[in-house]
């Protein structure tokens, strides 16, 4: 009885001083080893990713707040599942659950890029028809395009100040990339390494030049040389959307 006495007051502090510092299984690493959770890292590394899908879907189902696998669940969308809109859901509800974590401005960027796309699947649907509903879907491109630019060139003045945490302790993108088939993406192609120095862009080298018309916008000019909008705007990195002059020169790439 006398061994009893002297014991249970440390476990009281120990209790105490547990639920003054969080009730465990609340952090993003506790998510990570939800049994869901692992098995879906765990098809990835066997280019499961129908059965990913699944088994982070139902990490989410076991923990709704769980943002490590909403955003494994975006970057899947984006990359493999060729859901934008699925994308930008499970984007936005990790930047909803996790304002602070550190590839903020990489999500941002990864959402404006699935709107962008959402844009043109959009504008492609309609083909050649005329109407006000094109000119809207021609405006919000052209505006996607814009932001999009923008957000790459903050990402690129952020230098040696944007940095992918470590991989045990966040979901890092480098997680979703395949050792047989590197899957680029904007995010991780301005991430730099530890010790080096961020470079912007290299422009496109230009096959050829074209004056700019009376209407014409960036995706009609690419869509006249059979080239992607990506393109055009990446061997013109200072060409402003909203600010295009009839008779100015633009570079246009080789296909």
């Amino acid at each position: 009885m006398i061994g009893f006495k002297k014991v249970w007051p440390l476990a009281a502090l120990a209790t105490l001083l547990l639920l003054g510092t969080g009730c465990p299984g609340t952090g993003a690493s506790d998510e990570q080893k939800e049994p869901y959770f692992l098995s879906g890292r765990e098809k990835v590394r066997h280019a499961d990713y129908v059965g990913a899908i699944q088994s982070f879907s139902k990490a989410i189902e076991v923990n709704p707040r769980s943002a490590a696998a909403h955003y494994e669940l975006g970057c899947l969308s984006e990359e493999r599942g060729a859901d934008p809109a699925a994308a930008i859901y499970h984007y936005e509800r990790y930047l909803n659950l996790s304002p602070r974590a550190e590839n903020v401005t990489i999500v941002r960027e990864r959402i404006n890029t699935c709107k962008l796309e959402l844009a043109k699947s959009s504008f492609l649907t309609l083909g050649g028809q005329s109407g006000q509903r094109e000119k809207e879907l021609k405006a919000e491109l052209d505006r996607l395009l814009a932001e999009n630019t923008q957000l790459r060139h903050q990402l690129g003045t952020l230098g040696q100040n944007v940095r992918v945490p470590a991989a045990t302790n966040s979901p890092a993108v480098t997680k979703l990339i395949v050792p047989t088939k590197q899957v680029p993406t904007p995010a991780t192609n301005l991430v730099a390494s530890p010790g080096a120095t961020n470079r912007p862009p290299t422009p496109v080298a230009a096959a050829k030049t074209h004056k700019i018309a009376s209407g014409e916008t960036p995706g009609i000019i690419a869509r006249k040389y059979g080239i992607k909008v990506e393109s055009l705007m990446a061997a013109n990195p200072g060409l402003d959307p909203k600010k295009l002059k009839i008779g100015q020169s633009v570079n246009v790439p080789a296909r």
